[in-house]
């Protein structure tokens, strides 16, 4: 069947006109238009600085913008100072923010919060004991203080909520009459210790590395005096030792003679002595003679079998002396 003019021309494809811009252009203009000779490509304009120097004049013109704030504006915040006036008894919690003029950091989100147990209210001696227990490593009992700190949330706002709301637990908890009020547990201070040790061995750290005599006592020092005090009494000591060798060398020759002049049987008695020493049994001696006398018994002939090397080649059930398995 003739396929008609009409559904030819439909199924014949139309060349597309590219409108998209080259990637190697920075004009509209396609990139075929554009002579590849050097000589007749567009002048490079000079008068513009690459991105670093206008980085570094950006931080110039912020840095000029600040030094004007503090001319002008500056100034002008001392009308708005207020005198100090100490926080009174229905303030016993002391807060301390981070705040970083200008900018943005993480650390500004953290919050700090201390108290004295002593300056909160309606709490026995009991009850504070208790609340200072639960307070754990945070209670520092040379200032007498709790200090917690929170930066689990992003904002400032959050993480003093959370710190509010844990120390209203803790007042609840500590004035529960109906809770344990560890009485049988002691206060523990091992962090207080421990934080004295490190602080003990940074300082006599420092202080060696300042002056490397430091810790060695001076009474071990060996100076000129000391030095012929020792050289006296060595000397004195090997003049002891040297008498001494005189007055035992008259003795073993006495013991000597009177060795000759031993008996027989005398004789006889040391040398039955020095015989019955000659018998006593070493451990390892033991040990060998029962392993010789293992190694000269008869091995039964299940363990020779078993000990005996395999046949070449394969061995399967009829071999093993097994009954075939039915499928």
């Amino acid at each position: 069947m003739a396929t008609s003019l009409r559904q030819a021309c439909r199924k014949a494809p139309r060349p597309l006109q590219q409108w998209t811009r080259s990637f190697t252009s920075s004009t509209p203009t396609p990139a075929s238009q554009i002579s590849p000779d050097p000589e007749v490509l567009p002048p490079i304009d000079l008068s513009d600085i690459p991105s670093q120097a206008h980085a570094d004049i950006e931080t110039h013109r912020e840095i000029r913008s600040l030094a004007r704030k503090a001319a002008w504006e500056m100034p002008l915040l001392g009308s708005l100072s207020k005198p100090f006036t100490p926080p009174a008894q229905s303030q016993p919690l002391r807060w301390r923010y981070t705040t970083y003029m200008g900018e943005q950091h993480p650390a500004s989100k953290k919050v700090v919060v201390e108290f004295a147990p002593a300056d909160l209210p309606d709490l026995t001696d009991a009850q504070r004991l208790k609340l200072v227990k639960l307070a754990g490593a945070r209670w520092n009992p040379h200032k007498e203080i709790v200090r917690m700190s929170c930066e689990s949330f992003e904002h400032q706002a959050q993480n003093k909520r959370f710190l509010g709301d844990t120390i209203a637990k803790l007042l609840k908890e500590a004035r529960d009459p109906k809770a344990d009020k560890f009485e049988d547990v002691p206060l523990d201070l091992r962090h207080v210790e421990n934080k004295r040790m490190q602080r003990k061995q940074k300082a006599l750290l420092r202080a060696r590395l300042a002056n490397p005599d430091t810790g060695f006592p001076v009474e071990w020092r060996v100076t000129e005096e000391r030095r012929a005090q020792l050289e006296a009494t060595r000397a004195k000591e090997l003049e002891e030792l040297k008498e001494l060798e005189a007055l035992e060398a008259p003795a073993e020759g006495a013991a000597a003679e009177s060795a000759e002049g031993k008996t027989e049987g005398e004789a006889q008695a040391g040398e039955a002595q020095q015989a019955q020493k000659k018998t006593i049994v070493s451990g390892v001696e033991a040990i060998e003679r029962a392993r010789q006398i293992e190694l000269t018994k008869v091995e039964q002939p299940i363990m020779a079998e078993a000990r005996a090397p395999l046949p070449a080649g394969h061995i399967g059930r009829k071999q093993m002396g097994q009954r075939p398995t039915r499928r």
